[in-house]
């Protein structure tokens, strides 16, 4: 691996270093509709984690809000 970065001479973009087979791999940010997509997607993680919770406790493990009946059958 090289610490060399240089840049692309036919996109004009900053290349991370890496090169494989002779092709270079550029420095290219993510778009920010994928960024805001994996945020929502980590807050829906932690909501869901929190609402439906499975983490043993002291009496075994805890009851998650349920939509069916706790009743007998």
């Amino acid at each position: 691996m090289s610490d060399k970065r240089e840049t692309d001479q036919i996109s004009g973009i900053e290349t991370t270093g890496h090169e494989w087979d002779g092709i270079k791999e550029l420095d290219n940010p993510l778009p920010r509709w994928w960024l805001w997509t994996w945020y929502a997607c980590i807050l829906f993680a932690i909501g869901y984690w929190v609402v439906m919770p499975a983490w043993p406790g002291l009496n075994g493990y805890t009851k998650a809000c349920s939509a069916t009946p706790t009743g007998p059958r």
